[in-house]
């Protein structure tokens, strides 16, 4: 089959172009790796220049949505896949890119499938007219996947058939490695107790607790260690035990995962926790590293078997509890954790079988 997945260029704050990565990168490049014709079509909503680049055997094609508006974009995405022969558009990566790709199947005559890992929602729910915009793609898609159980059941009030799971994996960097090599490597310490916190600092995904709940850890394991990567607020920081790692190159954090006795996941029951299924989750179970993590249904759900003990939501210490007795652990988990090139294989399955001759 000849496929074309539309997404934005940087979701999750990362430019696909520059820095491939997770279900956006290595999904295309299975499904081209098995034998499909794929193409990457990126949306920049910024006023950016075109992208034309090959990469992995997946053509990656890029345009300005702010250049060219809604309907150009369409229309140069249809142009695209006519050009190509395409079967199907992949609408991806947010709700506006699917209304896109909508679009521009209708234009191109061929099949229009969605995918999505979050709840795109959640990310603005003050849009309204987008919402309402997204849920006419999804009724009209001829297939939708999501992420997890969770989202699949929310996305399929508005898709007039089942909407199939194909789950996040880890990036093939992501493996176990030698504990004290890694920490040596970052300048840890080889004797301490460390706990690695890798996301984001948002009420929508209930960071806030960790650091009220790594204080009451510190009493009763003092030499204990926060390790936090990126750009937390100083409020989080700007306390004993923890240590700043600042914005990691990519290479870098398998070894900062690594480097951990235990590695923690929070989130929320929110309209985006409880549709969200970490990425952060995926690795550090990759890395059998053991993990403290937030039970929300998508993450009890990823963690079913796994090394990980659970805590509720808000709770700084119900997270306590959870973050030592993961520390506490001897066991990790050695269940086989799937990989993208699985996943790749299901999703073609998934287009096998919806697929249909369009008119053209």
């Amino acid at each position: 089959m000849r496929l074309i997945f539309a997404c934005k260029l940087a979701p999750q704050g990362r430019d696909l172009s520059q820095c491939p990565y997770g279900r956006y990168h290595h999904l295309p490049k299975e499904l081209s790796a098995i034998g499909h014709e794929v193409a990457i079509a990126l949306l920049d909503p910024r006023d950016s220049g075109p992208i034309c680049l090959e990469r992995d055997g997946v053509s990656r094609l890029g345009r300005s949505v702010r250049r060219l508006g809604f309907s150009g974009t369409s229309k140069w995405l249809a142009e695209v896949a006519i050009e190509m022969k395409a079967d199907w558009i992949v609408g991806a990566s947010d709700a506006w890119v699917g209304c896109i790709a909508k679009s521009a199947s209708r234009l191109a005559r061929c099949q229009l499938a969605l995918d999505a890992y979050d709840n795109f929602e959640s990310y603005m729910p003050w849009n309204l007219p987008l919402h309402w915009l997204w849920r006419r793609a999804l009724a009209s898609a001829d297939l939708v996947t999501a992420a997890g159980p969770q989202l699949a059941a929310l996305l399929a009030r508005h898709h007039r058939r089942e909407v199939a799971v194909v789950p996040m994996a880890a990036d093939p960097e992501f493996f176990a490695r030698p504990r004290d090599e890694c920490r040596s490597q970052l300048n840890l310490p080889t004797d301490a107790p460390i706990f690695g916190y890798f996301g984001g600092w948002t009420r929508s995904r209930g960071s806030f607790v960790l650091s009220d709940a790594f204080d009451l850890v510190c009493r009763r394991l003092p030499n204990a260690r926060l390790l936090l990567s990126g750009n937390p607020p100083s409020w989080a920081t700007d306390r004993p035990g923890v240590i700043r790692l600042g914005y990691l190159p990519d290479h870098m954090m398998p070894i900062a995962i690594n480097a951990c006795d235990v590695a923690c996941v929070v989130s929320d029951t929110s309209a985006f926790g409880n549709f969200s299924y970490p990425a952060k989750l995926y690795e550090a179970f990759a890395c059998q590293i053991r993990v403290a993590a937030t039970n929300t249904p998508p993450i009890a759900w990823i963690a079913n078997g796994q090394a990980a003990v659970l805590a509720a939501p808000r709770s700084a210490s119900a997270l306590t509890d959870a973050m030592v007795e993961a520390f506490a652990l001897r066991k990790v988990g050695d269940s086989v954790i799937p990989t993208w090139v699985e996943r790749a294989r299901a999703y073609s399955a998934l287009l096998d079988g919806a697929s249909h001759k369009a008119p053209r």
